[in-house]
């Protein structure tokens, strides 16, 4: 599978050079639907993943800020538990497992004794 995308993206980039310079150069609209003509002829009706460039990848919830809600919520989950409540109250509460409750105060107090 790797080598076919290495393989598409090759003819794909031949074919499109050839393209542009046979017809002396093409308008940014045509160059576009030459380029899904030819991704069509290899992959045809499938989906195709076009990863992002190095640079450009960010953290998981990073952008929609679920990460920071996350620790939020595991700090509030910890700080109840320490005042006594019970791990099975607290998975009620928030929808979570016993077990997932249990992970969070593990991990929370890893974090608090380093």
């Amino acid at each position: 599978m790797l080598y076919n995308r290495f393989f598409l993206v090759f003819l794909t980039n031949k074919r499109l050079s050839y393209i542009i310079r046979q017809t002396g150069g093409l308008r940014f609209e045509k160059i576009c639907y030459c380029i899904i003509k030819i991704i069509q002829q290899y992959i045809d009706g499938e989906n195709i993943y076009i990863p992002k460039k190095d640079g450009s990848r960010v953290d998981w919830g990073a952008k929609t800020g679920v990460k920071k809600e996350l620790r939020r919520r595991n700090a509030l989950i910890y700080r109840e538990y320490l005042d006594g409540e019970t791990v099975s109250i607290l998975a009620s509460r928030y929808y979570l497992s016993d077990k997932s409750i249990q992970r969070i105060i593990r991990e929370m107090k890893i974090c608090e004794s380093a």
